[in-house]
């Protein structure tokens, strides 16, 4: 029986002394697989990023038998080799942001617009006439139009114009960008029709906006009208009094629509 005991009690220890010295492997597997993640570029692509992860773990394993680590037993056993590498990944997922970084989902590519704009593509200057409105500041982005004097209806407009090379990245970086060019605005509900345009997205002024008016007593509304023709991306701002409704400023998009249309860039 003590024979029995004493056998048990050895075969305990060198089964804690196994555990021990894999969970030593482990994490020197770990930090050494960690350390050559160090050279990937996050950029590349998907596969090229799970094949340099694979090739790590290969030059680790070679580093941890050349310094006599792991013994050539860890190889042959599969289950023994497998169960290894998942104490190992345990540990880096805990403790290396470098595989987070590398396996974290990829955010999609953002086209990028022209630099140069035709300046007939924005609306041109006898449209603002009717409503009360004069040419202000003109760039190579957007043309600026203020009221001319303080009793109008219509106080200002901004015109803008990204210009893609293809339809299908106007209307992507349309829908990547649409919150930010709608500054933070409310939706209006309801039905807008504008030629030409696709998916026209109207809305008014945030609830921070309308505050800040508030608090220097100017009654004023804003809109915005952003949506695509072809390969363009239009944002329209219109700020009014405090009577005009979205449909109201809607002659502006339109005419930015169409103009954009006649003159479209290639």
């Amino acid at each position: 029986m003590y024979k029995t005991i004493a056998s048990l009690i050895i075969s305990l220890t060198f089964l804690l002394q196994a555990k021990a010295q894999d969970s030593t492997a482990a994490k020197a597997h770990a930090k050494y697989w960690c350390e050559c993640l160090s050279e990937v570029d996050p950029q590349l692509p998907e596969d090229s990023i799970l094949q340099m992860v694979e090739t790590c773990q290969s030059l680790s394993i070679t580093n941890l038998l050349n310094k006599k680590i792991i013994e050539l037993g860890h190889l042959l056993d599969s289950a023994v080799h497998a169960h290894f590498n998942q104490m190992a990944i345990a540990l880096m997922l805990k403790d290396c942001s470098l595989l987070s970084t590398l396996l974290a989902p990829k955010k999609e590519a953002e086209p990028v617009f022209r630099k140069e704009n035709p300046q007939n593509i924005f609306i041109p200057d006898s449209f603002y006439k009717p409503f009360g409105l004069i040419p202000g500041e003109k760039n190579n982005m957007l043309h600026v139009c203020n009221m001319e004097n303080k009793d109008n209806k219509f106080q200002r407009s901004v015109d803008i114009r990204w210009v893609f090379n293809s339809r299908e990245d106007a209307l992507k970086w349309h829908r990547l960008k649409l919150e930010e060019n709608a500054e933070g605005g409310e939706p209006v509900k309801g039905t807008f029709r504008v030629d030409n345009a696709e998916e026209i997205k109207v809305f008014r002024e945030s609830a921070k906006a309308a505050d800040m008016l508030k608090a220097f007593g100017l009654v004023q509304r804003h809109h915005y009208f952003i949506f695509v023709v072809e390969n363009v991306v239009c944002k329209v701002f219109v700020a009014t009094d405090g009577t005009v409704e979205s449909d109201g400023a809607l002659p502006f998009a339109i005419a930015a629509a169409r103009q954009v249309k006649e003159n479209l860039p290639e």
